[in-house]
């Protein structure tokens, strides 16, 4: 994409615009070659688990099993098709009704096999359905094309200026094709295996959908998928990921993290312009305490060569890939934002992405809110985002769960309630992405509506983000979310957090 359609006027709220402040464009490329060995262990204790094992092992099987019969099946057509336009017109008319009349099992069973005739009728409606379906189908959408084709030329011949006109629909011609052959893009055995899992929501179904976006092949196929989602002139912080630390039979990434850093830094002068209000894309780096360019990384920080107005600008760590925030390694990383102005954004709920073999009691340990504490004592001026503000599971046990101070929730809302940390933010990004949960009679967007009226500071340092593309395979679209998000919260808490606090956080205005 030119810097020049960045100019297109944007959907705004007078001058405001939108901010999502927690997006993730990375592809499997950067993922390591054996993530599906993550299915296997239990998501509680970190363990293999002989029943999950099984599941994956039976379903695999069965996929295995189902392409094979439909390749031997589509074999079959084609040697029925290559015939059909061997054969010369005048027999055209006998193949047909040679395909309508006879029967499958002649393509697969021998003329003469016993009880043949049992499974000729079952065969032959499904083949006869199929092949109605399939023509009804073609015919309904050749037809629609043809209506729509003609109402497209009618809106540019009518319009008053048929260039603008031709572009608009163009755009939003390029959408449907976008939302019509999602499913094609995506990896159906994926999608079987996150549907078929007995456990709802579990790290099976979740990495299923981790991996389907990850697959669309670049960072730039991955954003402009998000990015048609969102009104026009909407801003967006990129994270990357490091999966290079997830242990050591995952360890191998195709492409390393300076690789996806730099794909990212290019991406962003695709799409921003040379002033501030041009920015579309605001690119964060990664860092992990246990790489081993880690003292170069820090020299490069201090020498003003990563961070900066058209560098990177913010740092993301993920204490789930085995590390605490506060680890001795880190700490001239959180001098150099500090003096460098450079906000923190960081992984604070205890699932997501974790290293293998991780309980969840281990997970809780690295990224608990509380390990922020110290950071945020010595370095006053740091700004850090706590993202997800717990998470959705922190949010139903403390709704659930009133009496019990221990939900995430609960402790981040008393951080930035407190007031003793000016500096501390939280985002809701995957957490209201599913605004109904089972067990609840309220939406979880009712609670956040809740704590940002209950509380100033809380209000003023809470940031809209979606998480892309975790919540991809979510029953709501980013889109419907955004829209469901504003209606509820209305205009000013909605921009809120939306606009004016993501411009605090990112450093776009003046910082109290």
């Amino acid at each position: 994409m030119t810097k020049g359609k960045n100019s297109r006027r944007s959907e705004t709220h007078g001058e405001k615009i939108i901010y999502n402040s927690h997006i993730h464009t990375f592809t499997v490329r950067n993922t390591p070659i054996l993530f599906p060995l993550l299915f296997f262990p239990d998501s509680i204790t970190g363990k293999l688990s002989i029943k999950r094992t099984l599941f994956i092992i039976t379903v695999s099987s069965l996929i295995v099993l189902v392409v094979a019969v439909t390749s031997f099946l589509l074999s079959v057509v084609f040697g029925k098709l290559i015939q059909f336009f061997q054969i010369p017109f005048p027999e055209m008319q006998q193949w047909i009704v040679t395909y309508f009349t006879q029967t499958p099992s002649l393509a697969i069973l021998p003329a003469d096999t016993p009880y043949r005739s049992w499974i000729d009728t079952p065969l032959l409606i499904i083949k006869d359905s199929l092949t109605l379906m399939i023509v009804w189908i073609l015919l309904e959408r050749a037809g629609n094309l043809i209506a729509r084709t003609i109402k497209w030329l009618f809106r540019i011949w009518k319009a008053e200026n048929p260039n603008r006109q031709l572009f608009s629909e163009f755009i939003s011609f390029r959408r449907d094709v976008d939302r019509l052959t999602k499913p094609l893009r995506k990896n159906p055995m994926l999608n079987f295996i996150g549907k078929l899992n007995p456990a709802p929501n579990d790290v099976l179904e979740r990495y299923s959908r981790f991996l389907n976006t990850a697959l669309l092949g670049s960072q730039s196929n991955v954003f402009t998928e998000v990015q048609l989602q969102y009104p026009k002139g909407t801003k967006f912080v990129v994270l990357p990921m490091n999966l290079e630390h997830m242990g050591r039979l995952l360890g191998w990434v195709p492409r390393k993290i300076d690789h996806q850093h730099d794909e990212l830094l290019q991406l962003a002068k695709c799409f921003n312009g040379a002033e501030e209000k041009d920015k579309v894309i605001y690119p964060f780096y990664t860092i992990h305490p246990e790489q081993k360019n880690l003292a170069d990384v820090i020299s490069k920080m201090k020498s003003g060569l990563i961070f900066g107005k058209d560098k990177f600008r913010g740092l993301k760590i993920y204490p789930n890939l085995g590390y605490k925030p506060n680890d001795k390694r880190l700490k001239d990383v959180y001098v150099v934002c500090e003096k460098q102005n450079v906000p923190v954004m960081t992984h604070c709920t205890p699932t997501g992405i974790w290293k293998f073999g991780l309980s969840e009691s281990q997970r809780r340990g690295f990224a608990h809110p509380e390990n922020y504490e110290e950071i945020l004592t010595t370095h006053k001026n740091l700004r850090v985002c706590l993202a997800h503000f717990g998470g959705a599971e922190e949010w139903v046990h403390r709704l659930q769960k009133p009496e019990d101070k221990t939900a995430w929730v609960r402790v981040i809302y008393e951080m930035i309630d407190g007031g003793k940390y000016k500096n501390l933010y939280t985002d809701i990004s995957y957490t209201i992405f599913e605004p109904k949960v089972k067990g609840l009679t309220i939406d979880l967007i009712d609670y956040l509506k809740v704590m940002l009226e209950s509380s100033k500071n809380v209000r003023e340092h809470v940031l809209f983000g979606s998480d892309y593309y975790m919540i991809e395979q979510e029953k709501v679209t980013e889109k419907e979310v955004g829209i469901l998000l504003r209606s509820r919260l209305g205009d000013d808490l909605f921009f809120q957090i939306a606009y004016t606090n993501p411009r605090k956080f990112l450093g776009i205005i003046g910082i109290r």
